[in-house]
């Protein structure tokens, strides 16, 4: 597999283009954001704009640029390094949440209580 090779990114063109045009800035950033979303697989494209949305409103909340990178960069920390974080996930430190008890199967309903078919725990 031969490795995709991509144009830096043209940050000064950008901050330019947000100086001179704050609308046709946000227009912009969100069009990419869109296509990359697009670009996912349909099963995963809610949760990141999902996503996409919680930090648009870190962004909104903030006061000025830096206080909108000192906020986004807060949750990225957590997120990565905070107590159910991806490095607690990784390391076994937090156990995943989507976890349910399996019910052995007989052949018919299964009484939740004891594991067993419905019809053998009424007859007791």
């Amino acid at each position: 597999m031969q490795a995709q090779v991509r144009a830096p990114f043209p940050f000064a063109l950008w901050a330019e283009l947000a100086r001179r045009d704050p609308e046709a800035f946000e227009a912009s950033r969100r069009e990419i954001l869109e296509d990359l979303v697009a670009c996912a697989s349909p099963d995963r494209q809610d949760r990141l704009r999902a996503m996409q949305w919680q930090l648009d409103q870190l962004r909104r909340r903030a006061g000025n640029p830096r206080q909108a990178c000192d906020l986004l960069a807060a949750r990225l920390w957590q997120r990565a390094m905070g107590r159910e974080g991806l490095m607690a996930r990784l390391t076994g430190a937090v156990e995943a949440q989507n976890s349910a008890s399996v019910l052995p199967f007989h052949g018919g309903r299964v009484s939740q209580e004891q594991g067993r078919p419905a019809s053998e725990a009424q007859s007791e």
